[in-house]
């Protein structure tokens, strides 16, 4: 006996309504925040018994807005026999992503740089004060980014490397 718990900030790439489908054995809690604190993620929550797989129950719709990010959280209670744990998501134009895939989890640093990859392009968006630095290996140097928008856009090829600091 035992339970889950998987945690972390979803990304919303566009406004409207997401559909959350856990997939769970046994007991489940799906809670979703207002926000990227977990203190608010009591605002979107639900609770089922034993057991769903991903896209056959029943889902936790909450309305986000493009380029915020949530905290989630999901804890599974297993009682004994098999296991199984994860999150599926429906966006608003319909695009279905089964088991939830790592464009949606955004990384979010202790500078407040949040940084997101989807194919080939890396997108960095910030909070707070601070200049954007970006270097082609991690000891530097580290020049300051010529683009200062927020969020800023990257290409980053499967073959190149880039790191960035907030200063």
């Amino acid at each position: 006996n035992y339970v889950m718990r998987f945690s972390g900030l979803f990304y919303a790439a566009e406004t409207g309504v997401y559909k959350f489908n856990p997939d769970h054995d046994d007991d489940m809690r799906l809670r979703i925040s207002s926000d990227s604190n977990p203190a608010n993620a009591a605002a979107h929550e639900m609770a089922a018994g034993c057991c769903t797989g991903l896209l056959d129950g029943p889902t936790l719709d909450v309305a986000m807005t493009a380029g915020n990010v949530y905290y989630f959280e999901l804890l599974v209670a297993e009682f004994g026999g098999g296991d199984h744990a994860g999150i599926a998501v429906t966006t608003p134009s319909g695009v279905v992503s089964s088991p939830m895939a790592a464009q949606y989890i955004a990384v979010r640093m202790p500078s407040t740089l949040f940084i997101t990859q989807n194919a080939g392009v890396t997108t960095l968006r910030w909070t707070g004060p601070g200049s954007l630095y970006q270097a082609d290996v991690i000891d530097g140097p580290y020049t300051l980014s010529g683009n200062q928008s927020n969020p800023q856009t990257v290409a980053t090829p499967a073959d190149t490397k880039k790191f960035f600091q907030l200063r």
